[in-house]
């Protein structure tokens, strides 16, 4: 997600600016359905691999703190990214479409923290495995 994160962060979103007016609805219908069929599998197994990885070891701080960054994200996206998208929907809106972009920087500093920790964790932990029982 870190990656996808960063393209739609520094390309896709500031792009919205440039598609044609008369082209704009269909252009965000597209890019809605087409990527829900990336984000929404990836953030589902982000959930539950941090439910697991927590499950395992209750007093882990990295644990605790991925599982509350990945509570903090489906915050994010359902409280900034959803309404700006469901308005985006109707027509395009430079105002709205700056604040996708500037509300998104959310997202991916949380993506981005994320994986930070859990490399730092994973890095100080080499060799050692997370019991799952």
């Amino acid at each position: 997600m870190v990656g996808l994160i960063w393209v739609i962060q520094i390309l896709h979103y500031p792009a919205f600016a440039d598609v044609h007016e008369d082209k704009f609805c269909g252009f965000h219908s597209k890019h809605s359905n087409r990527i829900t069929f990336i984000v929404v599998p990836v953030m589902l197994l982000e959930l539950a691999t941090a439910v697991l990885l927590i499950r395992s070891d209750l007093k882990n701080i990295f644990f605790l703190g991925n599982l509350l960054m990945i509570i903090a994200l489906w915050s994010a996206t359902a409280l900034l990214s959803v309404p700006i998208h469901n308005e985006l929907s109707k027509k395009q809106d430079i105002q709205k479409i700056h604040r996708l972009v500037k509300t998104n920087w959310v997202r991916t500093s949380l993506w981005s923290l994320r994986l930070l920790c859990l490399s730092i964790y994973f890095f100080l932990h080499q060799g050692s495995y997370v019991n799952f029982n």
